[in-house]
């Protein structure tokens, strides 16, 4: 009996001594969402991208079109202006793991980013004031 024993405490001692590096790895871990909405297993380790959003404007409309979470500025700009949806958006703002506001007056339209959502807006809300009157924020962003 006791060399059973010995034996079946020796299969479930050496596997696991074998595996301890994998299993104190697999704590630094969880699961997470990906840029492209899958689960996967995340590494806190890991470096984390930097992602960036954009935020496109038509002055003939007043449409706008947000991106967020894209890896470089031009592919953010690029689904800001293909979610505006009208032929004369254009990008405005690009940011880059920020908020990014974007006010609109009588004189045009004013952007503005920053770490903090307050001062974004604060900042685009100032700027718009100096050109015009009737200023408000249309969009915003943040990754």
């Amino acid at each position: 009996m006791r060399i059973i024993t010995t034996a079946l405490l020796l299969l479930l001692v050496i596997p696991a001594a074998a595996h301890a590096d994998r299993w104190h790895r697999w704590h630094h871990r969880h699961w997470g969402w990906n840029h492209w909405h899958h689960w996967e297993m995340i590494d806190d380790d890991a470096p984390v991208p930097a992602t960036f959003g954009a935020i496109a404007f038509s002055g003939s409309t007043g449409h706008f079109g947000v991106s967020w979470d894209r890896l470089t500025p031009e592919a953010a700009r690029a689904a800001a202006v293909v979610a505006c949806g009208v032929g004369d958006c254009t990008a405005r703002v690009t940011e880059q793991n920020q908020y990014a506001v974007l006010a609109r007056g009588t004189a045009g339209v004013t952007a503005a980013w920053n770490d903090d959502l307050v001062s974004a807006q604060q900042a685009a809300l100032a700027s718009c004031t100096t050109q015009g009157t009737g200023c408000r924020i249309v969009a915003m962003t943040h990754d």
